[in-house]
């Protein structure tokens, strides 16, 4: 009997975890939960779940390969630029001070970021340091999914054309693409981008403890109008060799109850 319930105890504390999901990187709450000044992009920001960091930076090259080499950390901002006017990371060296990662509140002159979600803004083509590139170290291993939204937060009906968001792994395979139009691209077709959102799921992503998810934000040919509104949550998802080993075990006992009756 002793030998049984040791065996069902086991299957317990391999099913549990099994079945379920953790969350372990929250953009906006780990940018949110953070005094800006405290901040280091240098090193990275610790995400609240402590399971690994953020880092927002910029380089001039939209190819992986180059701008993974020689990505430059935003710098905080305490003041606001123009029409920011909440503290945020931005561009120092690069043209216009831009690209800019910040929380809602930033944009003053038209609608703002939600407060679940982060306002974010790509620098401009063939400018300095125009390409955006976010990325999260994992302190975990094992298998994670991606989820979340990004539209466009801008009432410019001007000819912008919105962004790209490109999503790849630590070894630089490009995992998924979201060609996020703008408002004045929507608004033509009776649509709303400021609520319209695109929504983000890339899912069964192997990550081990120290690789990094990229996730690049491109202005395309027109920067114009892309005030952003983006959030991104990773959960670390069962294993598929944890669900088989619990099956198998619940198989086991379903096994030993029939013989036993």
């Amino acid at each position: 009997m002793k030998a049984v319930v040791g065996f069902i105890v086991a299957v317990v504390v391999v099913c549990v975890p099994a079945y379920g999901a953790t969350v372990v990187a929250n953009l906006q709450a780990d940018y949110d939960a953070h005094a800006p000044a405290d901040m280091d992009p240098a090193t990275g920001i610790a995400d609240t779940e402590g399971n690994g960091t953020w880092a927002y930076s910029y380089a001039d090259a939209e190819d992986f390969g180059t701008a993974t080499g020689s990505l430059t950390p935003l710098s905080y901002a305490s003041a606001g630029l123009g029409i920011l006017q909440a503290t945020q990371y931005r561009g120092v060296n690069s043209g216009l001070l831009l690209p800019i990662v910040t929380s809602a509140g930033a944009f003053t002159v038209q609608p703002d970021a939600a407060s679940d979600e982060l306002a974010i803004h790509p620098g401009y083509e063939g400018l300095a340091g125009d390409e955006l590139w976010m990325s999260w170290t994992s302190g975990v291993s094992g298998v994670v999914d991606v989820d979340g939204w990004i539209h466009n937060i801008s009432t410019d009906a001007g000819p912008t054309d919105g962004v790209l968001l490109s999503i790849y792994n630590n070894a630089g395979t490009l995992l998924q693409t979201y060609d996020v139009p703008s408002w004045g691209e929507d608004i033509g077709n009776g649509l709303d981008e400021t609520t319209n959102h695109t929504f983000i799921d890339v899912n069964g992503i192997a990550v081990n403890t120290g690789e990094t998810l990229y996730f690049h934000i491109d202005s395309k040919i027109d920067a114009n109008g892309d005030n952003t509104g983006l959030q991104i949550v990773i959960t670390q998802v069962p294993e598929p060799g944890s669900v088989l080993l619990c099956l198998v075990g619940l198989g086991g006992i379903l096994a030993w109850r029939k013989g036993r009756n």
